[in-house]
């Protein structure tokens, strides 16, 4: 069978065309580096090299040999490169996904201490719904991701980890109008536009449908609180997420009566029988230290 080996003393004598410099390059006898390329081309049954007057070439099977050996030779060396970066997390890649809210209340904490942890870690996140990273996650191209969950209970080929809940409100700038209205109710929230991120189906009867209502649907958390703060669109989202711009009073909290009760349903979400890089690992342990830190 073919070998690295091989297709490296099939390279040195292209390059150097006599098989005694050819043999010194690979650190070899020119006895035993002859006989490596003698058997490789009765195991192939083809003549590799021209041997004659004119010096020491290549046949076309031994160009295509070439041309393909330099290949694998090449994607090799990059495996084996990827493995050791694998083994540590100083080096090599990770690719996270999230959903609108936690992309703008986890992500930025988590990805900050990471790569100040481990300079030389390269971290790409995603952000989309919980359909688009679990197409994503399928297709190869994240590591993992955190989202709603709801929808993805019992898909068997996935890994799931459940995070706290925390309570949704209504939000909206500061000097809105209903902030002057005694009581607010869902008939006070209908005369204004309603944006928010895309609801999964199964939240129950009432809220469930509130996506129907929205004037503005957007996967990104930061547009939709700058466009509630410029503006009487209202919003709704998890309360830990705009905590900040609720404590620094740039966003208000509307006390809205005889809505349905929700809680986010967020979760850590990889393939299952898969092991997990240590960059992956970690990702998924800071994403668990900071969600504690948020719910204390």
């Amino acid at each position: 069978m073919l070998n690295l080996r091989q297709l490296q003393h099939v390279r040195a004598l292209a390059e150097h065309a006599h098989f005694g410099r050819a043999a010194r390059a690979v650190h070899l006898s020119q006895p035993a580096f002859t006989r490596s390329i003698q058997a490789l081309e009765t195991h192939l049954q083809v003549t590799l090299f021209d041997r004659g007057q004119g010096g020491i070439r290549p046949t076309v099977f031994g160009r295509l040999l070439l041309e393909r050996g330099a290949q694998i030779v090449h994607q090799s060396r990059q495996l084996e490169k990827e493995i050791r970066q694998l083994r540590g997390l100083d080096s090599g890649q990770v690719a996270v996904g999230a959903g609108p809210y936690p992309a703008a209340s986890l992500l930025p904490t988590v990805t900050g201490r990471l790569v100040s942890a481990h300079p030389g870690l390269r971290v790409r996140v995603m952000i989309d719904n919980w359909r688009g990273l679990t197409r994503l996650l399928r297709e190869g191209e994240l590591d993992l991701f955190v989202a709603d969950i709801r929808e993805l209970a019992g898909a068997g080929d996935l890994d799931i980890t459940p995070m706290p809940s925390h309570r949704t409100v209504f939000f909206c700038r500061p000097g809105h109008p209903l902030l002057a209205l005694p009581r607010l109710d869902a008939d006070s929230l209908a005369q204004y536009p309603l944006a928010g991120t895309e609801i999964p189906q199964n939240l129950g009867e009432g809220f469930g449908a509130l996506d129907e209502d929205y004037t503005v649907v957007s996967d990104d958390a930061l547009f939709l609180r700058a466009l509630v703060a410029a503006s009487d669109v209202i919003s709704v989202a998890p309360r830990s997420t705009i905590a900040g711009q609720l404590a620094r009073g740039e966003l208000v909290e509307l006390p809205v009566k005889d809505t349905p009760a929700y809680a986010s349903a967020y979760g850590i979400v990889r393939l299952a029988g898969q092991t997990p890089s240590p960059a992956a690992q970690a990702v998924r342990a800071e994403l668990l230290r900071v969600e504690e830190e948020l719910s204390e």
